[in-house]
């Protein structure tokens, strides 16, 4: 069976007792404020379910043709907790306007791209994408290139 690494998906009381530690699940929640914050509201007609690792990730995936959005992380992050940020940070930016049939545009496929090497920055200072495709289209994008 598969493990996952503990601190991507439990959370534990903080000493101070007034919270826990983030999971992938806040973490999303973190990422979407910052999200809108940026670059506006997203669709709210959506139901975003959870975060789950499969072997065809990461992607989003529309369970039950039924308004419901999924983040599916690839298999490789799950013992990996920046590369799981990573890919989260990437697929949240598609839940600003999920696109259910086809591909993202350059331009959606650059800003989760700008967004996730943004994010990731506090966890990996040198973190980057090693796919051109995704690299281009966040340059393409990206409003300052110190973050490329």
């Amino acid at each position: 069976m598969a493990t996952v690494k503990d601190s991507l998906v439990i959370a534990y009381p903080l000493p101070s007792g007034d919270g826990y530690t983030w999971t992938l699940a806040s973490r999303l929640g973190e990422m979407i404020s910052d999200i809108e914050a940026q670059f506006g509201k997203r669709d709210r007609s959506w139901t975003i379910l959870g975060i789950e690792f499969c072997d065809s990730g990461p992607q989003t995936w529309f369970p039950g043709d039924c308004e419901h959005i999924v983040i599916q992380l690839d298999l490789s992050a799950k013992e990996d907790p920046v590369q799981a940020l990573f890919q989260l940070a990437h697929e949240s930016v598609h839940l600003l306007d999920p696109v259910v049939f086809g591909f993202g545009t350059v331009l959606e496929e650059g800003l989760a791209t700008y967004f996730s090497l943004q994010y990731i920055k506090q966890f990996h200072s040198n973190y980057t994408t090693s796919d051109t495709k995704y690299a281009d289209a966040a340059r393409l994008t990206a409003p300052e290139r110190s973050i490329l």
